[in-house]
């Protein structure tokens, strides 16, 4: 008879051994799971942070882009309205304007 008591209690302590184990193991996969959040936060921050860097390019660009068509109006309207009249002036500012068309088709090719 004490054999037997002896073999249930052997089963009941091998029972919490077990679910010991099992809770081990769960606690250990959170814990894996919570490493991989936490990289995951972190390459997430890291792309917002990307992501802004990039945005304020391209305001900058558009910007850029919208200075250099105002100066090219200005300088369209010097070559083609009729005020300047002096050849070297009309050719500086005929210059002006190809570097300023280069410049802006340089940046339209980037968007």
């Amino acid at each position: 008879m004490a054999t037997a008591k002896q073999l249930y209690q052997y089963q009941v302590v091998d029972q919490d051994i077990k679910t010991s184990e099992d809770t081990l193991k769960k606690k250990i996969e959170q814990q894996k799971e919570s490493a991989e959040l936490a990289a995951a936060r972190a390459k997430l921050a890291e792309e917002k942070k990307r992501l802004e860097n990039l945005r304020k390019q391209q305001r900058d660009l558009e910007k850029e882009a919208a200075d250099l068509t105002a100066k090219l109006a200005f300088f369209d309207e010097q070559l083609y309205g009729g005020k300047v009249k002096n050849p070297k002036e009309l050719s500086n500012i005929q210059a002006e304007s190809k570097n300023l068309k280069a410049r802006r088709d340089e940046l339209d090719g980037g968007f």
